[in-house]
């Protein structure tokens, strides 16, 4: 069990593979700090430092480590958050609608069919905005 410290300020007893929300930290106590950057090294193969080279755990402060592994979980996390919220506003068949036609995105490497592909996007437009005082949102 591991105490951490909400992003409020709470501190509360969470499970050992419990992962660190934005704004949250780990609460140690003082005597174990540095057997918690090496628990961590052992634990991950990751070296944890202050981010000007200095181990970590002499003084308080952010705590940075030089591995990527995390980086791109992170980076796909945020991706999908970001997806989400743009496509919030649509309503689910709206969505699979639009996921329907980039999945049937046409070959883009031959001229012609890009050109075909911009004019049938033209046209769907203009009927579409011919057409938009007919349907109620």
């Amino acid at each position: 069990m591991t105490q951490i410290r909400r992003k409020n300020g709470t501190i509360e007893v969470v499970d050992d593979d419990y992962i660190l929300a934005s704004g949250e930290s780990i609460v140690l106590p003082f005597q174990f700090r540095d057997e918690g950057q090496r628990a961590v090294a052992a634990t991950t193969g990751l070296v944890l430092h202050d981010g000007m080279g200095n181990p970590a755990g002499y003084k308080p402060g952010y705590v940075f480590a030089d591995a990527d592994d995390g980086c791109a979980d992170a980076d796909a996390a945020y991706s999908q958050y970001c997806r989400d919220l743009q496509d919030a506003w649509m309503d689910k068949e709206r969505r699979e609608q639009e996921l329907e036609a980039d999945r049937q995105a046409p070959d883009l490497s031959d001229v012609k069919a890009l050109r075909d592909a911009a004019d049938e996007t033209r046209r769907q437009y203009i009927e579409r905005t011919v057409n938009a005082w007919r349907t109620a949102r």
